[in-house]
């Protein structure tokens, strides 16, 4: 898992093959469009600038040459990040009194751990 904002590579570890394999990075399936904020990289790891949850998803790096083909496949969760959520609260603290804080956070499901 991953938190959103992050910046994410994803190796792709097939670099062998005769003649040179053509790598092609899926994305649930779907061949991946690079742009500004997904592209590759030299070593033919797949980087994510700026991760969002949009990006969470079964990715797959496949190489493929005239002698057959090979797959890796890599499942990426995208967490949004935790955030307070109550509005700021003034108090005037007076010796001898109780003051209670409330605090709402808002958290990503994925980020807590559950009894079992």
């Amino acid at each position: 898992d991953q938190l959103a904002g992050s910046v994410i590579t994803l190796a792709c570890t097939i670099l062998q093959g005769y003649p040179a394999p053509h790598i092609v990075w899926y994305k649930d399936g779907q061949n991946i469009t690079m742009d500004t904020s997904t592209t590759t990289g030299q070593d033919h790891s797949l980087h994510i600038a700026d991760a969002q949850q949009h990006h969470s998803g079964d990715y797959t790096c496949r190489a493929h040459n005239r002698e057959g083909s090979d797959s890796l496949h890599i499942p990426l969760r995208v967490r949004r990040k935790s955030r307070i959520v109550s509005p700021p609260a003034y108090y005037k603290f007076v010796e001898g009194q109780e003051v209670i804080f409330n605090c709402e956070a808002d958290v990503d499901e994925g980020l807590v751990d559950t009894p079992e």
